[in-house]
């Protein structure tokens, strides 16, 4: 054999061996993907968990061990019918519990705005001026906003039993916080921003949150064009329903009163502090055109959840409601 066949041979030899290497690669990540059965995140950003109807189809993906992990990165909630996320790791490769709590070096940062941003949210490092919380329970009770979608992974204690909560103090977190009912992307808050706008909304660039609107603010009769300025009040306060009777209900029951469109309204954020946990008693709206239709909301509210109002007290709220309503 010549020297020219000998090394076209050696080539030939060379080639094989590079696509066994390959074909070997490909078939052990391929092998440990599935023994893995990771959660994809999608070009779009929604997490798909192993069993949903796209897991199969979708091709370009960044791979993780656990749902926790993937939106944590940035990607959205898995939509129903995404699939089991249970089927995932439960853990990351370092050995750490994927649903443990972050350690106290990683609290949940509330920024100047209110907004609670959560360790491994997006803007999470970016956020220097800020208050610390050691939960996203304790951050919401101070007067904090839910963080949106793609905004960290955050730290929250267990969820009292109904005897404990007898003996606690209110806990604003124990009603849940805003609810996606729908799964579009778009919280109570929002959800309320939209339908009470008098004009078309305007929203951020992953439509989730509503920014730009026409509302009007009926405890103080000023038009409001931007959200920001906007508190969603609860007619009937947390507080106050929790004194009443809220504390002994259970979770899912407060989680739906607090976001309840019946006891929601897009009102000033200055207004809506100011009149804090009180009841009609001790606070009504500035603008007094509007003091009847809100006491009359605030018992319809009452007496839908049955709450437990001391007769002295009804009495008081009946003879409020005919003065304001003559």
């Amino acid at each position: 054999m010549n020297g020219n066949s000998i090394r076209s041979e050696i080539r030939r030899v060379n080639s094989w061996i590079t696509v066994a290497a390959l074909l070997a690669m490909t078939l052990a990540i391929s092998g440990n993907t599935n023994a893995q059965s990771v959660v994809k995140k999608s070009t779009s950003g929604l997490c798909h968990c192993p069993g949903g109807q796209f897991y199969e189809r979708t091709n370009n993906f960044e791979p993780f061990d656990n749902v926790n992990a993937c939106l944590a990165s940035g990607g959205r909630e898995p939509q129903t019918g995404q699939g089991d996320c249970s089927l995932a790791a439960a853990s990351d490769p370092s050995g750490n519990d994927a649903d443990s709590v972050s350690p106290a070096s990683d609290p949940v940062k509330k920024s100047e705005s209110g907004l609670c941003h959560c360790p491994g949210g997006q803007f999470y490092d970016r956020t220097i001026n800020f208050t610390p919380y050691d939960t996203i329970g304790a951050c919401l009770a101070s007067g904090g906003r839910e963080p949106q979608r793609g905004q960290g992974t955050c730290p929250t204690e267990p969820p009292p039993s109904i005897t404990s909560l007898e003996l606690q103090d209110y806990d604003r977190s124990a009603f849940g916080g805003w609810a996606d009912a729908d799964d579009d992307c778009l919280n109570t808050r929002h959800e309320r921003l939209a339908a009470r706008s008098l004009n078309t909304v305007g929203t951020s660039s992953g439509g989730c949150r509503i920014v730009t609107g026409h509302w009007e603010d009926f405890y103080t009769g000023d038009i409001v064009a931007v959200s920001s300025e906007l508190d969603i009040d609860h007619i009937v306060p947390l507080r106050w329903a929790w004194e009443r009777g809220a504390s002994h209900w259970e979770r899912e029951k407060r989680r739906q009163f607090a976001n309840d469109p019946a006891n929601l309204l897009p009102v000033d954020a200055s207004a809506n502090r100011s009149k804090g946990a009180a009841g009609p008693l001790e606070w009504l709206p500035p603008d007094e055109s509007f003091a009847c239709e809100y006491v009359l909301r605030f018992s319809r509210v009452s007496d839908l959840y049955e709450l437990e109002i001391p007769a002295e007290e009804s009495t008081r709220l009946a003879q409020l409601t005919s003065a304001q309503c003559d």
